[in-house]
């Protein structure tokens, strides 16, 4: 009886993947992303920018609406020297993601949990966030087992946790 639950709940999950196009899938993003402004150790006011990459695992999907879990990291102070904090951002998001009818964009949003490894003057931090953002799509119908699209989210959170992406995503 477990057998046939389990069997019976995978195949309803593939035909539902199936179904609904550019949705659960594993979705790749690299792009840049910039802080908010915060106290480092000395007092001073900085803000962390650098490259970002990120994973979203999928979870479920029905009805242009779908679900995953997410991981990212955001390395600032490694593309440049200066007025950038020297940090790396951790972001474990669980997220969900719908189509916005009538436009072949999708809105992002998500919960989750940020950790803060400062370099230098840079203190840790960790935090809750909110995640709301948008996808859109670089070309539709453009090869159907990559997906070219432009990420754009913003994290609500602590000063140092919150901040802007932008990015180039791919599903597959």
């Amino acid at each position: 009886m477990k057998t046939l639950l389990v069997s019976s709940a995978l195949l309803l999950s593939a035909l539902s993947m199936a179904q609904v196009p550019n949705v659960t899938k594993f979705r790749l993003t690299a792009g840049y992303g910039w802080s908010g402004n915060f106290d480092d150790k000395n007092g001073n006011s900085v803000t962390v920018q650098g490259p970002v990459l990120s994973l979203e695992y999928p979870l479920v999907s029905a009805f242009r609406f779908d679900s995953a879990l997410g991981v990212s990291w955001f390395g600032g102070g490694r593309l440049r020297s200066g007025g950038d904090a020297d940090a790396d951002v951790w972001r474990f998001t669980a997220l969900a993601r719908t189509e916005i009818p009538g436009t072949g964009f999708f809105a992002k949003g998500g919960l989750g949990y940020s950790v803060l490894k400062g370099r230098g003057n840079v203190g840790d931090d960790k935090g809750a966030i909110l995640q709301l953002g948008v996808e859109i799509p670089i070309a539709k119908g453009y090869a159907q087992r990559v997906v070219p699209q432009i990420d754009v989210y913003y994290v609500a959170g602590k000063s140092g946790l919150s901040g802007f992406v932008i990015g180039l995503t791919g599903s597959f």
